[in-house]
This record gives structure tokens, sequence and C-alpha cells, in this order.
């Protein structure tokens, strides 16, 4: 890292209060739109151009777009980027354009990403041949190639990157000498040092000048050695003259470039010359912001002059951007401001994909100097930080208000994409109902793209109604299929193929004879005869919603998806609707679906022999069979399913999110397939952390353990995908009784396990105008304006994006691969042929599994399951292995044998924080070391000095509930660790000494034993309350509202201000003090002296006033908001109708139907005393 920009950014750390909030999300979400549009254009990445001639795509215009492309993966790092880029290298042999014998520039500048990909992987193929090519021209002697500025971006930063990757200073030296030969001596001179600015090449050398006597200045000409400067002190150290070189006349052309920037925001095509060509264009523009915005983040431009100018750049560029990605302004190739005139909005240029490449580069660094000052030392906060939520449509009764009232109030409080999950309908609202798929409904999700797109929210949508996948377009034939067998004994002598076999009446319409096998008995005058029947399930869509009713899919038969896939196709060409971000699948469904039409073959085909012939051992459970036909379903899932289902996706520039828990496979197979696995919690985990409000009678326990958690993750994992997500706080409580508080330890627990994509489960679409509770979803926590929850929501929402930052920051480093003993777990229960690995009943399934992992874990190691078929693909060096990703652990456990503690401890050094403080924590790589995300999820607080797993120089804590960082306490090598029940924290190591200025930074300053009571008296009066509460109290201490003698405060949904004054010492109020307000019911936002110190939503409800207080009387006003318990059991007792949902309405964790009129009124506002609690370091 630039060491003064090191210096810079530590001192600023102790004053950051708060990982700022920016636009870079919505920078990144047109970065994507431009990228995805162009990688669907040129789906190929090995095609040939055809412009006037063939040309290979090794050429430099295509060059220039992975360029674009890899800095676009820096800030996110999707792996079908690097697929894309590596499919492009490999097909090229990873060789420069006309073998390792060119000496033109232009062919040489595919090898900057081919560095790339070699300083990524260390695979020497991708840089063998670019290290022949520059040997063989450096060693010509010559430095005279360079003969137009373009050249110095297409090759000067091929030798400076692999000078950077080798330490020999030979090609550092061949680069800056042909620099020089170009800057000084090519046509006398190409570099005017007078003016700051470039001429093209000797024939744009006065006395040429452009029509108004000015001289030509060509526009993307320097911007090529703008960004060619910046890309080669990029990897240089800012000490050398190389670097110091570079560095004037980077600062010289900033200058001139400064001053002649457009007041909108472009710069002229001739950049001294308005008269020339003076329309937009984009290229160069896209490079000074790229040159500009590096220039600031690494402190050699000054923000006051140089940030205005970047802003007007970005805003000039996103005119340029079509609502498909096209970019419009984008000038031709050639070697003049006359090159590809006129330029619009609409043309296409020769070649686009060099404008793509220039625009990506300065979208991409104006997006990190779009984040905070500290990002270096910070992760970079992508738009899927921001938490998701399922939006249930109901019956698609939407219209445009509601759409933007919805999306609007989602956007305000923090959520950054939602899922569209349309459902079943209204009770009497059948005449506001769009049909699902039709012309009206495909409206609907274009006014949610548009409107979503302007709030910089993703939208994703179920590729279907309810769940399973199915509708009213699937035939019987394509329908969930089953099997039936009657095993019955005959006369030894009978002729099989007469006889005839008793079937169901339900079956007798839909079921057909498939097979009949006879098998000697022990009795020879008996034979066994078994008869197979091919079904359908007739399992219908669940929870559908109107136009999506029906048959659910065959899901193993790759002809059934691929129509069902087909007419959800259908309708979005009809109706030229975009594809949404992301399709979702929910958790497999399916049930009785044990068999598909053509399964014998498949079986036969895979397995190598026909089950027909071992179908008395099949139906008598034999356990090699059983499991031979599970391993069958799994093989017809993963491939007929959910690779296909995944690459209809991929070929409409969608994504897919899937949960694959339920399903009959290997669940690690599953998730690795797809882009973004998820996985889901079921219930609240009882941690018993101190404080914490408990609610016996309306929670059940949490289905999703620590070992249920990590399918998910693991395979992101091995398989590289950047992305975990899951559906969380499903039925957490009993409806309208879920605090913030209850929410956070699952949510902990989740992180930890590596889901760093959270949705909520989830948010009712509910128009403005229906009566308070609104349309409400059942096992919802209901994450909507409706629930009193969402004034304080916006904290959650900021905790979880800082925390998915780090959690999506840099790789995963978890310590073993565990092989997911699948085949085991089919060789089980076998009399029931079909298994489920759902998240209700993997206890019974994977016992010696859970057993396992918990045993890994509490020896202090974490892991990641992996399956056979990934297995096969990674490489095993020494004991490390290395998935097919890249991926590494420090060796493979087989949990089937006892865990060898002492054969681990040889392989990898355990977590002392979770031996020996029992911590929750997972741990990632990132450029400059190592980051842990931490959770005390125990009921005891902990304080103790442990040393690390890993090698550390310097450490920092970052507060995730606060954005607050602080310097970290250490002693002998050992960090002091200081959590209390319920509290998480990020920790961050270097692996460098840093500077002094590092102690600037404060430690955490921890609770003593020096506390104030805050006796009173108080006053309690309600900021909002429905129903209204008009009388104000005066309270001797703090008073819970159902306790006050009034009946509309006992049963209101509100807000309500306790306020109280006491008075401090000069000396008192110097020191620093953390305010405890004990028990909350259930948030609780802060004032004091005015002044706003923050909002106390989870437990500990504490909150830092050092400050804020001062000699003699202070105001402490506390507004308190509760729960919409109280408010819904009123409504109940007073007979209000609220439940007006069709299907399954409102009910209990149960599933029965239910009403809330014999609740007992919940406690609301503040349950005790509240106190100040002396604060030292």
């Amino acid at each position: 890292m630039n060491r003064r920009l090191l210096s810079l950014l530590l001192c600023l750390l102790g004053t950051l209060p708060l990982l700022a909030e920016t636009g870079a999300d919505s920078v990144l979400t047109l970065a994507r739109r431009v990228n995805d549009r162009f990688m669907r254009v040129y789906a190929d990445p090995t095609r040939p151009t055809f412009v006037k001639k063939v040309r290979p795509s090794s050429l430099w215009t295509r060059a220039v777009y992975y360029e674009g492309l890899m800095a676009l993966y820096a800030i996110d790092p999707r792996q079908y980027y690097l697929d894309y880029t590596d499919r492009w290298g490999a097909f090229h042999h990873w060789a420069p354009r006309d073998g390792v014998t060119t000496t033109d520039a232009d062919n040489q500048c595919c090898a900057q990403t081919y560095l790339e990909r070699y300083a990524m992987t260390g695979d020497t193929l991708m840089a063998c041949r670019v290290k022949a090519n520059l040997e063989h021209q450096i060693a010509t002697g010559r430095y005279d190639y360079w003969t137009w500025i373009d050249a110095i971006q297409m090759a000067m930063p091929v030798y400076v990157k692999y000078y950077s990757l080798t330490g020999d200073r030979r090609y550092l030296d061949y680069a800056v000498n042909s620099y020089l030969w170009s800057r000084n001596t090519c046509g006398g001179g190409l570099f005017n040092k007078k003016d700051g600015l470039w001429w093209r090449d000797k024939d744009y050398v006065p006395p040429y000048r452009e029509q108004d006597g000015n001289d030509c200045y060509w526009s993307r000409g320097n911007g090529w050695v703008y960004a060619a400067l910046l890309r080669c002190m990029d990897v240089l150290n800012e000490d050398t003259k190389e670097y110091k070189l570079l560095e004037k006349d980077f600062l010289a052309m900033s200058k001139a470039l400064l001053h002649c920037q457009r007041a909108d925001g472009f710069w002229n095509v001739s950049l001294h010359s308005p008269a020339t060509y003076g329309g937009p264009e984009m290229t160069g523009t896209a490079l000074f912001l790229y040159g500009m915005s590096w220039g600031i983040r690494h402190g050699l431009l000054a923000a006051a002059s140089y940030r205005p100018a970047c802003d007007k750049a970005w805003q000039a560029l996103m005119t340029c951007v079509h609502p498909d990605g096209f970019l419009g302004w984008n000038q031709g190739t050639g070697k003049d401001p006359s090159a590809g005139q006129p330029l619009s909005y609409d043309k296409m240029p020769d070649f686009e994909d060099y404008g793509t490449g220039c625009w990506l580069l300065g979208a991409t660094e104006y997006a990190r100097l779009a984040q905070p000052a500290l990002n270096a030392c910070l992760p970079f906060v992508l738009p899927e930080a921001r938490p998701g939520t399922r939006w249930w449509w109901f019956g698609s009764a939407v219209d445009e208000t509601g759409l933007k009232d919805n999306i609007d109030a989602l956007h305000h409080v923090g959520m950054g994409t939602v899922e569209i999950t349309p459902i079943y309908g209204v009770q009497g609202n059948e005449a506001r109902e769009l049909s699902y798929l039709s012309p009206e409904w495909m409206r609907a999700l274009q006014i949610t793209e548009r409107t979503a797109a302007v709030d910089s929210v993703e939208v994703d949508l179920n590729n279907g109604t309810g769940w399973p996948f199915g509708g009213p377009w699937v035939p019987i034939g394509e329908a969930a299929c089953k099997a039936f067998f009657v095993d019955t004994l005959v006369n030894s002598k009978a002729d099989i193929s007469k006889l005839t076999f008793p079937v169901p009446d339900k079956e007798k319409k839909y079921a057909r004879l498939a097979a009949v096998r006879s098998f000697k008995t022990a009795d020879k005058h008996r034979q066994r005869v078994i008869a197979l029947f091919v079904s359908r399930t007739r399992q219908r869509v669940k929870r559908a919603a109107p136009g999506g009713e029906g048959w659910v899919i065959d899901h193993f038969d790759s002809l059934a998806v691929a129509h069902y896939l087909q007419h959800i196709d259908s309708a979005f060409t009809a109706s030229h609707t975009p594809y949404p971000h992301t399709f979702f699948n929910d958790s497999y469904e399916v049930y009785g679906a044990n068999w598909t039409p053509r399964l014998l073959e498949a079986f036969r085909s895979r397995r190598g022999y026909d089950l027909l012939d071992s179908l008395d051992r099949f139906v008598d459970g034999d356990a090699q069979v059983v499991c031979d036909y599970r391993e069958t379903l799994s093989d017809l899932l993963y491939h007929n399913f959910t690779q296909q289902w995944t690459a209809w996706a991929h070929s409409h520039g969608a994504l897919v999110r899937n949960q694959a828990h339920g399903s009959p496979a290997n669940l690690i197979d599953l998730y690795g397939t797809v882009d973004i696995p998820e996985i889901e919690g079921f219930g609240l985990s009882d941690f018993g952390i101190k404080g914490l409000r408990r609610d016996p009678g309306f929670t059940r326990p949490n289905f999703s353990d620590m070992s249920m958690l990590k399918y998910a993750s693991s395979a992101a994992h091995v398989t590289g995908k950047p992305f975990t997500s899951s559906e969380t706080f499903t039925w957490l409580t009993e409806h309208f009784r879920t605090s913030l508080s209850q929410m956070k330890p699952d949510l902990d627990l989740m992180f930890s396990c590596g889901v760093n994509h959270m949705f909520f489960h989830g948010t009712p679409y509910s128009p403005r105008n229906v009566p308070w509770p609104g349309w409400q979803f059942y096992a919802s926590v209901n994450m909507s304006p409706t629930n009193s929850t969402w004034r304080d929501g916006p904290w959650l929402m900021s905790y979880i994006r800082r925390c998915q930052s780090f959690l999506q920051w840099g790789d995963p480093d978890n310590d073993f691969l565990v092989i997911l003993p699948v085949k085991e777990m089919w060789k089980k229960d076998t009399r029931h042929p079909l298994m489920l690995f759902d998240i209700h009943s993997m206890d019974k399934k994977a016992p010696e599994l859970i057993r396992a992992i918990r045993e890994i874990d509490s020896l202090g190691y974490d892991c990641d399951y992996i399956s056979e078929r990934q297995l096969a693909r990674a490489k095993k060096v020494g004991e490390q292995w290395i998935t097919e990703a890249g991926t590494r652990y420090r060796g493979l456990i087989d949990p089937t044998k006892p865990i060898d503690s002492q054969a681990l401890a040889r392989l990898a050094n355990a977590e002392p924080m979770r031996t020996q403080l029992h911590l929750r924590a997972i741990r990632r790589r990132n450029g400059m070391g190592y980051h842990y995300f931490i959770a005390n999820l125990t009921p005891n607080d902990v304080d103790s000095y442990v040393p690390l797993a890993v090698a550390w120089h310097d450490a920092l804590w970052y507060d995730p509930l606060t954005g607050r960082r602080y310097a970290v306490e250490q002693r002998n090598r050992q960090l002091h660790v200081a959590l209390r029940s319920g509290e998480s924290m990020i920790l961050q190591t270097f692996d460098r000494t840093l500077p002094q200025t590092l102690a600037a930074l404060p430690h955490r300053a921890l609770p003593g034993d020096q506390t104030k009571v805050l006796g009173g008296p108080w006053q309690l009066a309600f900021e909002q309350s429905a129903p209204t509460v008009r009388r104000t109290w005066k309270l001797d201490k703090p008073q819970t509202w159902e306790t006050l003698g009034d009946d509309s405060a006992a049963v209101t949904m509100g807000s309500g201000a306790y306020t109280t004054t006491f008075r401090l010492s000069a000396d008192e109020a110097r020191r620093p003090w953390l305010l405890d307000l004990g028990d909350v019911r259930e948030s609780a936002e802060v004032w004091v002296n005015g002044r706003f110190a923050g909002c106390a939503w989870s437990v500990p409800f504490t909150l830092d006033v050092s400050g804020l207080l001062k000699k003699g009387d202070n105001t402490l006003r506390v507004v308190v908001t509760n729960l919409p318990a109280n408010r819904i059991a009123d409504m109940d007792r007073r007979g209000i109708k609220w439940r007006v949902m069709k299907d399954i309405n409102v009910v209990d964790l149960q599933y029965h139907k239910t009403g809330y009129a014999d609740w007992t009124p919940m406690k609301s506002g503040l349950n005790g005393s509240v106190k100040l609690i002396e604060l030292h370091h």
C-alpha cells in the first residue's frame, strides 16, 4: 500500500464514526448492467470479431474490455467474470496476439489481464508466453517501438506488472526507456510539457493544427497515457525514481485535464478545440475519470479540486448508458478526433468492446472513490451487503402506486433487494388480482423493475408462484411422478404376463404398468411377482397465486423442466420485459415424487446394472440397491433440473439462487451448481443470552443448527461463489411478538456459519389504504411498515450491511474440508426408498456427521463440506487441498472415522477464542491479512487475552453496531477480547506493521464497577400510539405501559418517551459513561441533552454517552418502541376482522388456526432501572 496514503488513512481511523452511506452501490449497479449486456451480446469470448475482416478476440480492443472486467471483479467478485476471462485466455493459450515474437504494442495489451490472472492463481501457464514475448522484444535492444501514444497504455503496464511479479529490473528498465523515447524523442517528443498533454504521434506535432488553430490533443489518446501512468504507479514503490518520474507526468496531465473539462462533465474529443466535433464523447471522459479518481484515492490529487470534476464526469458517463446497458457516445477506432464521427447516443461504433472497458475502468474507480476515505482499510460495500427480503404479492393485486410506496419504504429502511413471490390472494379482492405471467402481470413487473432501479434496489423473482415450481401449463404427463409396487406370491407355473394386479381406485386414472418381474422363493411352488406402476403424485403448487395454480413439475425430467422454463420465456419475450437480476427456487417441497419415466434407463447407464433385475432387493430395502437408486435420483435432479435451470437463467443474463434442502439429492452438489446457494433458519435458538427476553409458549426450536447452516456456505466456499444467502427468521416467534433483539443472535449464528447475503422472511405487499395490520403472511416476522419495529429497523439494517460487507470481502479461510458422507446416509432407513434431506430431520439422517462437525468446532477449527464430485476436481498438494475454484484447506476429514485431534493439530492451529472463550467466529483472508466475525452467543461475559491461530502484526476492532473502530490491546502477542453476552465484533488483522499513527486510535472502553442509578422522577408521554394514548404520566421510576392503569396504554402499539433529569459534578461529567437501559421492551432511541446518542435495539441495551454529558443538570430522553402484540390481541377481543387472506390465512407455530384474544399483555417500555456505568480502558 502507498505509505503516504496509509499514514493519511490511519490518522483518520479514530475519527470515522460510521461506515458511510454512499452512492457507490448505485454506481456498481449501473456497472453490472453495462457489463452484463456486453457478456450477453458477446456470450462466446473465443469468437473472433468481424469488422471489415476477421480478427481474433485477443486484439487490443477486446483486451481493454478485460482490463475493465478485472477492475469490476476487484470490487464485485463474481466467479463468472473469472470464468469468462479464463475461457478467453485459455483459448488464446495465454499468448499475445500474433505470438511471442510480436513487437506490436496492440498485440501485447491482452497480457495485462493474463498477468493479473497469474498473480491471482500462480498458474505459470498464464505468464510463460508473456515472458517469452517480453524477452524477445528486450533482446532486440530497441526502445523505438511505441511510435503512437496508445501504445504506452497497451504495452508499458505489461512490462511493469511483470517486473512487480518477478523483481527483475530488466522489465522495468525497458518499460521506462521505451516510455522516455516516446515522450522525449519520437517526433521531437510527443509530450508537450508546456500544456501537460500529448500529441497522438509525430503526424500531429505542430505545425499540425485543428481548424481553429489549436493543437490537436486527442482525448482518448491522452486517456490511454493517463491510464498507463496510474496502472504502472499502482504496482511500483512510491520511493523509486521510476514512480516519481511517472508521478510528475501524471500530476502535469491532471492539472491540464482539470482545466479543459466541459461544464457538462465530458471532455472535448479534441481537448483544446471545442469547435472540432464538439459533442459528447465517452471513452476519453471515462479514462480521465479513472485517473482522477485513482489520484484522489492515493493522495496525489486534492479532493477539493478534483472530486467535483469526478462527480461531473460520472454524471456525464451515466447519460451514455441505455436501459439495456448499451453505451452511447462511444467513438470508434482511429487516431484522431475525426474517428467515427459524427457520434450519437444511439450509434454503434465499429468496435464497442474497448469502450465498455474504458467505461468500466472509470466507473469502478469512481465507485471506490465514492466509498469512505478509509476504503483502503475497509471492505468495498457491495449492493448485496444490504439485506434483502421475500416480498409476497397477494393475488398479485399490485398497482403502480402501491409498488412505489412499498419499494420506497424498503429502500429508505435500508433494504437492497426484493424477491417477488406471488401467492394466494385476499378475500373479496378478486377484481384487483392479476393473473401470473399475463400481459397485465408482466407490466406490473416492468413497473417494479423501473421503480426499484431508481432506488438502487435489486429485483429477484421466484421462478413460479408459491412453491414448488409448477402451474396450469404443466400437463399431467410432465407432473411430479411416483412409483408404487404390487408385491405378491403366485403359483410358480403362472404366466406373469397375464396377471392382473390390484390398483387403488385413486390411482386408476393415472397409473400405468411399467414392468413386471418374477423372483424365486424358498418354496419351489411359489414365485414372487413384483409389479412396478408409474403414476403421478398430483401435487399442486402450494400457496399458488392466480394464474399459477396447477401441477408441480417432474424435476427429474429434463423435458418437463425445459417446457416449464419455455413458458416463462414466452411471457418475457412477448412483453419485452427485462429479466430480473436473479431467479429464486424455494426449498424442495415435492412430496412423494420418487420416480420419473426415464429413471430405469438413467439407472442402467449410471449404475451399470438393471434395477428391474434387482427389484426384489430394492423393495426389500437392500442397502446397496437403495443407495444406487437414491444416487440416481440425485444425479437426475442435479443435471436435469439444477444445471438446466442455471444455464437457462444465465442465457438471459440472470443469476439463480437456490434452496437445495428438502431434496433427495446430494445437497453440496446442488448448492455448488447455482450462483447463490441459500440455507434457511426455522425457529428460534435458545442461547441463554443474558437480558434477552424469552417468550415461553410462543417460540419453537430452531431446526437449523450450525451443522445444517454450513451446507450452503460450504458449497459457496468450495466452488468460489461470493455469496451465501439465507431465508432468515422463518417462524422465529409467534406473529406480532418478534423483537429486533430476538433477531440478532440467530442472525449472528448464520453469519458465523458463512451466510453473507441474508433475506428477511419477509415482507407482505400491502396497499396504503388497507386497515392495520395490513395484509399478513404466515411464518413471517413481517419486516414491513405495518410493524412497529419498522421505526428502529434502520439500525438493524445498518448492522447487517456492516457485517455483510466484511463477510463478502476477501476469501474464506476455513481450516478443513469434510467429505460429505452422503452414501452412508443413503444406506440408512432403506425400507422407505425416497430420502429427503429436509432441515427438520437431518438429526436422524446424519447424526454421525453432526457429531463430527460439533467435535471439530469444539476443537477450535472451522470446516466446509465437500462432495465426492467436487473432491475429484480438487488438487492435493502435500497435506493441503485446493478446490477447483482455488480455495485452500489444510486437510481433509472423513467424518465416518474417529476425529484424530492430534493429527488436526499438526495441520492447523486451533482458534483459542473458540476453545477457551467459546465464541462463535468465522475467519476470512483479505489483501492485508485476515478478518474475523466474532459473536458471544453464550450466557457469559468474556474478558480475556488469547492468541490467534494466524500470524499477524497489528489489529483493529470494528464495531458493526456503530461503525466505530478501536485499537486492539495486546500483551505477549495475545489480544484482549472483551464481549458481553450477546455482543458481536469484527477483528481485522494486518500482515504488516502499521505506522505510529495507529496509536491515535483509542482502545475500546469497557464498563467498570462505578455506577450511578438515574432514580427519577420520570415523565412518560407518547409520541406515536395506536390506539392513541393522550395522557402524560409522572413516575417515580420507569414503568411499563400495561401497568399504568390506562386501557389505551395497555393495548397501544407505538413509541413512548421517558424523560428525566439528573445532576453531575464537573468531575463526573468529564468521565466516560455507558448508559445502561436495563430491560428494554423492545427498542429505544436515546437523546442526552438534546443530542442523539443512538438506538439500543439489541442486548445488552447500552449506549456510550461519553462527551454528551455536562456539569449540572442533564436531560435524558428515551423513546421506547414496543411490539404490536397487545394491539392485535385487543382487536381480536373486540372481534375486528383482520384475517382476510385466502388459503392458509394466519396460523400459529403449529399451523393451527388461532386467535390472540387470550394473550396476556406483553410488557412494553422500560422494565427496570436505568443507570450510568463508568467506562475504563
